[in-house]
Formats: structure tokens, sequence, C-alpha cells
């Protein structure tokens, strides 16, 4: 119903947003020395210094702010 659709549409805009926003933030880094081996930027580089911090950096990244989990009705192989 449309009703459903905005409550999705309203709870997805923040995270769509702001991992957008970062992910052009981290191109800009990464593109606006124009040095080909030019050192990764300095928050690049602290991420990689801790484990955990690249753990999170990596799931933000590729999964967004908030990953969504479809409800069991819609799974293929909903767990019984």
């Amino acid at each position: 119903s449309d009703s459903d659709l905005n409550h999705v549409q309203q709870r997805r805009r923040f995270p769509t947003w702001a991992t957008q926003k970062l992910q052009l933030m981290i191109q800009r880094k990464l593109r606006g020395s124009g040095e080909p081996n030019a050192r990764p930027p300095g928050i690049v580089a602290q991420i990689a210094r801790l484990p955990w911090l690249a753990h999170v950096a990596g799931r933000i990244t590729g999964m967004g702010f908030r990953p969504e989990y479809p409800d069991a009705r819609f799974r293929a192989h909903p767990e019984k």
C-alpha cells in the first residue's frame, strides 16, 4: 500500500543519504591527490591500524548504516 511504501521511504532516507555521503567523501579524498602512488588519507590509515574499526567501516560501506532484513513472510525459505 502507499502507506507501507511511505513508511519504508522515510525509514531508509537517512541511512541511504549517509552511506552515499560517506562513499562520496572517500572517493573525493582518494582522487584529490592526483598522484597514482599517493599515500591514503589519514583517516584510512587510522582505520587500517585498528582491526575492529576496519571491520565496522567495511560493514558500513558494504551494508549501509541500516541493513535491512526481510520479514519472514517474504523469505524464500522461512525459518521454522
